[in-house]
């Protein structure tokens, strides 16, 4: 059965930049996902008329750790369930902090690899050998923002002015990949998770299949940017804590 593997689009300002080894991957005024087989010929899955629901399906279709960590079950983890669990520890951890912080950074947390959905989930030392992918990632979530902001103007401020705790989602960000290789790489589900501080959520021993962390996903950003809204507006008065924090969620369900 022949293999195959994907590679990262590399264009920048329209123009081709060379691969490894000076392989010309890129592929001008599109934005996808080239699928190297192992002979050497490419095909290119552009993504035209994308939105948002696309970019939650496709990160609930996207594993994480090349596709080894999975829970008791044998359901794989996969960029949504690893982006549902950063945004509800977020959540969490600025519960007694300002309440635009607070939404702004659990819904950057919810969307921080969602470049992830073009260009799929890599091993962090190999993307840091690759600095056009980083590049290429960075303009992707300005994309993304630039299309928040346009289709909800109330969070425009918020995602020009990046309202959120850049530090603490990234540390969230370590922390969960260090929890997940405990838990899902490990020990398949059933290991202890030394790794996380004792106030901080744990992973869901049970991962909900594709179809519903798309879902939660959805549910999530809706319920975070209707919160930072809301905090926006009143400072925070009025807010739908309880509810917001039950659907950031990414476990309790099966594949």
């Amino acid at each position: 059965m022949r293999r195959f593997v994907t590679a990262p689009i590399l264009e920048v300002e329209g123009s081709r930049h060379p691969g490894p080894d000076g392989l010309d991957m890129g592929c001008p005024d599109e934005v996808g996902t080239r699928l190297a087989a192992a002979s050497g010929r490419f095909a290119t899955l552009a993504v035209q008329g994308w939105d948002l629901p696309w970019v939650f399906r496709t990160l609930a279709g996207t594993r994480r750790w090349l596709g080894q960590a999975a829970d008791r079950t044998g359901c794989r983890l996969t960029v949504a369930h690893h982006s549902l669990w950063c945004a509800r520890t977020a959540w969490r951890l600025l519960s007694d902090g300002d309440p635009v912080l607070r939404a702004g950074t659990a819904l950057w947390a919810l969307l921080h690899d969602g470049h992830e959905a073009w260009t799929g989930d890599l091993p962090r030392p190999l993307q840091l050998q690759m600095p056009v992918l980083l590049e290429r990632q960075a303009r992707i979530d300005d994309m993304i923002l630039e299309r928040i902001a346009a289709d909800r103007p109330g969070l425009a401020a918020w995602a020009g002015e990046r309202l959120w705790h850049r530090k603490l989602v990234e540390r969230i960000d370590r922390a969960a990949s260090a929890a997940e290789q405990e838990l899902y790489v490990d020990s398949s589900g059933s290991g202890p998770m030394s790794s996380l501080p004792v106030a901080w959520p744990a992973l869901p021993g049970r991962l909900a299949g594709p179809a519903r962390a798309a879902s939660r996903m959805a549910e999530g950003f809706d319920l975070l940017a209707g919160e930072l809204e809301l905090a926006a507006m009143t400072g925070g008065a009025g807010r739908r804590a309880p509810r917001a924090r039950a659907r950031v969620d990414g476990g309790d369900a099966g594949c």
